[in-house]
């Protein structure tokens, strides 16, 4: 297991790791499986690799864990795997219908993107059998169910099935999990942070027998329990594999000092996650600035001046929310060409020599639902330490005191990241109201 930290340079040490398995080890290169979360994360992987091992050719397979599993069992399967897949299209369509069914009048698309979500959660923490009891969980329950009628009477499968599919076959079909393990021998596992259970119960099939694992990841950065991921797998990994040797890149290439320090003064206040040491590799220092204004207005123009006058580098403003990122975007919409307007959740593995964190106020930093009373308090803290870390020459947090109910406090993390008790000279702080 790697243990590596933002900007510790993962990749280029993961994309090494599998050249030297080829070429040193002579590992047969189609023997080698690597699997990451998105898409876009495998393509940049196997861009790198390519490079990397060029001009030799590497038939080693990247993808993500639905691709590598769907295509596992169509090869396997052929003409008895039946299930055709449901995109995200056709699940909106059909949980709209169910909706309207069942006496819900108005259908906004913040309400499917919930229930979606719930049903993601449900079925990748292997929790959506559980038992339920409130008259809300009974509602989705309901619709849960008239939901898998629905893509089961058509022979539709989402993205979520393809994993409990896959877990159910392994399980169940011991030929089908001898045709799995004598396909890959090596196991190699980027991001292991944002594994869910159903996953990881996947991944233990695949390696019992060669027990040839390799996973990397950062377990302060996973901020995707929203969707069934835990980092306590990632913390229990020595629990499962008793061997297991544990590696730790402890550079940061990216940020500057200040940028470094600031962002573990915030992350050590969290309990569960491994002790680490995270020294800045870089000499120059960078800027961290705690701001903090009267209203949303001024902050607001204190950020187009500060973006307008740094529009050749590249520029970030991270919000907690997509609500804030387009109000943002819409705002500062005559801002230059190389600005970015993100999620946190959408800057997670990217960097910026400028990023601007608006509005880190008590209600937005811990995010609480309305709907809700509580959160995940240590979650809530890796999110805003992952924007933190985006940032490589200059990072901007501001607050504001007044909005349209009232008084706002300060987000707890602008305190915990200036704690008395700590050094604090990496802080630029403006303590009189702008």
């Amino acid at each position: 297991m790697l243990v590596a930290g933002p900007g510790s340079g993962k990749t280029a040490t993961m994309t090494e790791r599998i050249r030297r398995m080829i070429l040193e080890t002579r590992i047969p290169s189609g023997k080698i499986l690597v699997i990451t979360f998105s898409r876009a994360a495998a393509a940049e992987m196997e861009s790198r690799f390519r490079k990397r091992m060029a001009p030799l050719k590497a038939d080693a397979v990247f993808g993500t864990f639905h691709s590598v599993f769907l295509h596992l069992m169509k090869n396997y399967y052929g003409c008895r795997f039946s299930f055709q897949l449901c995109d995200e299209a056709c699940r909106r369509q059909i949980l709209k219908d169910i909706l309207l069914q069942n006496g819900y009048p108005f259908i906004i698309k913040d309400l499917i993107d919930a229930v979606l979500l719930d049903i993601t959660l449900r079925k990748n923490s292997n929790t959506f059998q559980k038992d339920i009891s409130s008259e809300k969980q009974e509602d989705f329950q309901r619709i849960y169910l008239e939901y898998e009628r629905c893509l089961r009477k058509q022979g539709w499968m989402d993205f979520d099935d393809i994993l409990l599919l896959m877990q159910q076959s392994l399980t169940y079909d011991p030929a089908f999990l001898r045709y799995c393990r004598a396909r890959f021998d090596y196991i190699l596992i980027d991001e292991f942070q944002d594994i869910n259970a159903v996953q990881f119960s996947i991944v233990r099939m695949l390696a019992a027998e060669h027990r040839n694992l390799f996973v990397v990841g950062d377990e302060d950065q996973s901020i995707y329990g929203f969707r069934g991921s835990r980092p306590q797998i990632m913390l229990d990994f020595a629990k499962y594999f008793h061997d297991c040797r544990q590696i730790a890149l402890s550079k940061n290439y990216r940020s500057g000092t200040r940028i470094v320090e600031a962002s573990k003064a915030l992350i050590v206040n969290n309990k569960k996650r491994f002790a680490k040491q995270m020294d800045p590799a870089n000499p120059f220092p960078g800027e961290v600035q705690l701001l903090e204004y009267k209203d949303r207005e001024m902050q607001n123009a204190a950020m187009a001046a500060y973006l307008k006058s740094h529009a050749q580098e590249s520029c970030a403003v991270l919000c907690r929310t997509n609500q804030l990122k387009q109000y943002y975007a819409f705002r500062l919409k005559n801002i230059g060409d190389r600005l970015s307007f993100l999620t946190m959740h959408e800057a997670k593995g990217l960097e910026f020599d400028h990023v601007w964190i608006p509005e880190a106020n008590n209600g937005i930093y811990p995010y609480r639902h309305r709907q809700e009373d509580s959160f995940d308090t240590e979650e809530e803290r890796r999110i805003f330490y992952v924007g933190m870390t985006r940032a490589a020459k200059c990072l901007m947090i501001s607050s504001f005191s007044e909005g349209n109910r009232g008084k706002l406090q300060k987000s707890i993390y602008l305190s915990e990241i200036c704690k008395k008790d700590r050094n604090s000279f990496y802080v630029q702080k403006r303590h009189k109201m702008i």
